[in-house]
């Protein structure tokens, strides 16, 4: 007799999305705070998330500003874990950043960017994972261009700002000129140039 064949029907998964979109709101928030004690990165950005949203809430830039130095400001060298969180804090900032646009609060997601882009260049080097920290820091910066677009930048303080940036050696995340162009304009490319 030759070898039998399993017949029927493959098993089917259960719907993991179904079954959690269905549980309770308390037993979901139990679970995931359950989880969230298990996994440091997944606490932090959490955390980060809860205090961007009470921030955000109050409408309060120094708040936003005060989530960005809790995040991004270390006086250490993170280890790998800690580098991780890192990256993921430099990415919320970013969805930050469109958020506000969004929400009509330009100006201040073009401060918010910009703060978040100057802690990464004073800190990144602490993190060590430049090709993790330049991609995500390159959203930050991708999210601040158009920041700038949206709530028409000055472009003399936008020149002085880039002026600052790119002065310095090896900086994260690499702003061109060229991209700010429309922002700068003749005013902004004349300040610039005096620097």
């Amino acid at each position: 007799m030759g070898k039998s064949r399993k017949t029927g029907a493959r098993k089917r998964k259960p719907d993991v999305r179904e079954f959690v979109a269905s549980m309770p709101n308390d037993k979901l928030v139990n679970l995931v705070l359950d989880l969230a004690r298990e996994d440091e990165g997944l606490m932090a950005h959490l955390e980060r998330q809860a205090a961007l949203a009470v921030a955000q809430g109050t409408n309060s830039i120094n708040k936003l500003l005060r989530t960005v130095d809790d995040a991004l400001v270390t006086n250490y060298y993170l280890e790998e874990y800690e580098r991780a969180n890192y990256v993921s804090a430099i990415w919320d900032f970013s969805e930050q950043v469109e958020k506000l646009v969004e929400q009509g609060r330009a100006a201040d997601a073009v401060e918010l960017a910009r703060y978040a882009v100057d802690r990464v260049r004073e800190n990144w080097e602490m993190a060590e994972g430049e090709c993790e920290v330049a991609d995500a820091a390159s959203d930050l910066a991708e999210s601040h261009l158009k920041a700038c677009e949206a709530a028409k930048a000055d472009p003399v303080e936008t020149a002085e700002w880039l002026a600052a940036h790119q002065l310095e050696d090896n900086t994260i995340p690499d702003l061109k000129l060229s991209q700010f162009e429309k922002i700068l304009g003749s005013k902004g490319f004349e300040t610039r140039r005096s620097h």
